[in-house]
């Protein structure tokens, strides 16, 4: 039957929320059109429901939902996505504009687009305009010139990228996800034909091939980094088929070839190449590399110590002490904001540095409910990091990091509570703060992705789900709420609460519904964390490696002591791994006078931190990209092995250094008993706090 695109997005909207009540209010919010506009169409809508034996039910003071069968919600979903391009909303016509452009080897003349897309001209004209701006961070243009035609202008990089970033947008903002393992979200959303542009059974093989290799990444990508990867290798084969490849320079490549992704991309690469019959050149594997480096990644504390480098420490605290000056509050002591933004501040400088821009679907709603948070964080990340340009959705997700860290308050025990949230830690976390604030109710709040919502409930009783997307094949009910958690959705929230009734524990002790870490695995840890902060203590020393002309020579003094000291086994082991961190990028902290040399390798058998005078000032490159004198540097190094615990002892101490001002003019300019000092109470504060957590079951 026929339906209008403003009914259909009514109805995927109720669809979308089917357990759950909608107001008009929240409806003509989503279709940015007055209230009246969405009551006339009610009636119409009552007639299209009908037709699939379900029925509107409308309450006072409620709002509206669908019932009936679940076959029923099937059909009318399936009728959703069957829709002529005529009736497609602009999200959906710009991504078949896009594509449609990419494909083409010479110019369209406007006429011919019009016809394509069943558009009158002045329709298509500003279609395109839209997309030219959204195409505008990527580095790609669309030439219009009268008598010429238009024309699709960029590199293949960034044209890929676009694409695929403006597909996830619609994907977030119109799926419905799957609970169920191996298959993240409703297979039906393929169906629609804006994902034509890729063909289903494709993406269902690409996730079939590239899945075990994804698990060898040391870190844990978020579900939609997930499916924005599987987007990517499907619209790459896309463009390899029609002969077009992305191309970077050998230095770059070179670079590339550095990184740990570079392997798993290379497997990827292969295992794809052999599947579909395709010649796919190196350049190809770079592509992957850089998606695989810059992707979101799903924040679990096992792998915070995998993430971290003491340089990567420091910009974190210089961050959080920069962001905590503009909002005049102590952020510096969260270690949950730490760690959270340890997990997101790599991928997101890399996707900065690359111009690989990700989609935030909450960035308009959090410049506006959050303004001033906002703000603080971009002059703060223009402070920290000016060598990069941060957009405005990836200083969304660092806001929401904070804004978490800034909303966090506990309250008495009561209800085991379940959120589920596709897009991250930052998305997450922000939720989990504010039900916390909200709700004295919620006893434990447990996060989890899409993909394991089956695990916690087959282990787990919760009392209440709560969702910020759409969630297909669930038996129990859930809340389907705003991540930044409006009043309508908390007033929700509050409602359910009141029709539950808790199990009640009869212990009387605060402990975790499911404790992953088992007792003596926690004093397992305790004492790994102990020896490497014994270690650290009794290596610590300042030398003196006297007046060194060239800087590679100061290097090779140090590794030649460390290898006759026995820290290291192999000589030159140090010396080549610092080599290769320098040539990544800067290592001297700016306008201080000092330079973090770190590394973690197989031939260090113990951490170590260590100052070094230069007699002789050496100009480096800074962090910021800029020279700076160096006359003391700064020595940090840790075995490679998972299970040592040195290089998070190592990064508590280089993230302590940026901490308050005094502690840096300590650290370049105090004798070896001063720094000393520092060190025994910055690594004391460390244990003592590592300790209580893991007791507690929490790390």
């Amino acid at each position: 039957m026929y339906m209008t695109g403003r009914e259909r997005k009514m109805l995927h909207i109720l669809l979308t929320a089917q357990h759950q009540y909608t107001t008009l209010a929240e409806l003509a919010e989503h279709l940015q059109v007055s209230q009246r506009t969405v009551q006339r169409e009610l009636q119409k809508l009552e007639d299209i429901c009908t037709q699939f034996n379900l029925k509107l039910d409308k309450q006072a003071g409620r709002g509206m939902k669908l019932t009936g069968d679940s076959a029923d919600f099937n059909k009318l979903e399936s009728a959703l996505l069957q829709v002529p391009s005529s009736e497609l909303d602009p999200g959906e016509r710009k991504i078949l504009l896009l594509h449609y452009l990419m494909k083409q080897d010479s110019v369209v003349k406007l006429v011919e687009l019009a016809n394509e897309f069943q558009l009158a001209t002045a329709a298509l004209s500003q279609l395109l305009d839209e997309l030219e701006e959204f195409l505008n961070p990527y580095g790609v243009t669309i030439i219009r010139r009268r008598g010429y035609g238009i024309e699709l202008s960029g590199d293949e990089k960034s044209k890929r990228r676009s694409l695929a970033n403006l597909m996830m947008e619609e994907l977030e903002s119109s799926s419905i996800y799957s609970i169920h393992e191996g298959q993240l979200f409703n297979q039906r959303t393929l169906d629609h034909r804006v994902f034509s542009i890729v063909s289903k059974e494709e993406f269902d093989q690409v996730d079939r091939l590239i899945k075990t290799e994804i698990a060898q990444l040391p870190y844990p990508l978020t579900d939609s980094a997930y499916v924005s990867l599987l987007l990517h290798i499907c619209l790459s084969l896309e463009r390899i088929r029609a002969g077009s490849t992305v191309e970077h320079n050998e230095e770059l490549l070179d670079d590339f070839k550095q990184l740990s992704e570079y392997g798993i991309a290379q497997t990827i690469i292969s295992v794809i190449s052999e599947a579909f019959n395709l010649q796919i050149e190196e350049q190809e594997t770079g592509y992957i590399t850089i998606h695989l480096k810059t992707a979101k990644r799903r924040f679990q504390e096992q792998f915070v110590d995998q993430l971290t480098d003491p340089e990567l420490a420091v910009t974190v605290h210089q961050l959080v002490r920069a962001i905590s000056d503009r909002m005049n509050v102590n952020l510096i002591d969260d270690p949950d904001l730490i760690e959270g933004l340890i997990a997101h501040i790599e991928p997101g400088i890399q996707r900065a540095k690359e111009k690989n821009y990700t989609y935030n679907p909450l960035t308009k709603r959090i410049k506006k409910e959050y303004p001033v948070l906002f703000e603080a964080v971009r002059s703060g990340l223009s402070e920290v990091l000016p060598a990069y340009e941060f957009p405005d959705g990836e200083i969304a997700f660092l806001a929401l990091h904070f804004g978490s860290a800034l909303e966090g308050v506990t309250g008495p025990d009561s209800l085991n509570v379940l959120v589920v949230c596709a897009s991250g830690i930052g998305t997450s976390k922000m939720i989990a703060s504010r039900l916390n604030k909200e709700f004295d109710e919620f006893k434990s709040i447990t996060l989890s992705a899409i993909s394991e919502v089956e695990k916690h409930l087959d282990r787990t009783h919760f009392d209440l789900i709560i969702s910020t997307v759409g969630l297909s094949g669930l038996a129990e009910d859930y809340l389907l709420v705003n991540p930044l958690l409006p009043q309508q959705d908390a007033e929700r929230i509050r409602a359910a609460i009141q029709t539950i009734k808790p199990l009640k524990k009869p212990s009387a002790m605060k402990q975790k519904p499911d404790d992953p870490v088992p007792f003596l695995h926690r004093l397992k840890l305790m004492n790994q964390y102990a020896t490497a902060v014994e270690q650290v203590l009794r290596q610590f020393r300042l030398e003196s490696l006297g007046d060194i002309r060239k800087f590679k020579h100061v290097l090779t003094k140090i590794d030649d002591s460390l290898y006759e000291e026995n820290i290291i086994s192999d000589r030159g082991a140090v010396l080549e791994s610092l080599s290769a961190r320098e040539d990544i990028g800067g290592m001297g902290i700016p306008d201080t006078g000092l330079a973090l040399y770190h590394c973690r390798d197989g031939a260090v058998k113990q951490p170590v931190f260590r100052l070094y005078d230069l007699d002789r000032p050496h100009t480096l490159k800074g962090m910021d990209g800029e020279p700076t004198a160096v006359s003391r540097l700064i020595l940090m190094i840790s075995p490679s092995e998972t299970d040592n615990r040195g290089a998070e002892v190592l990064s508590s101490i280089s993230g302590s250094l940026v901490e308050e001002e005094y502690t840096m003019h300590l650290v370049r300019n105090g004798d070896q008993q001063e720094v000393f000092q520092f060190l025994q109470k910055t690594l004391n504060q460390f244990y003592t706090t590592k300790s209580h957590q893991l007791m507690e079951g929490s790390s």
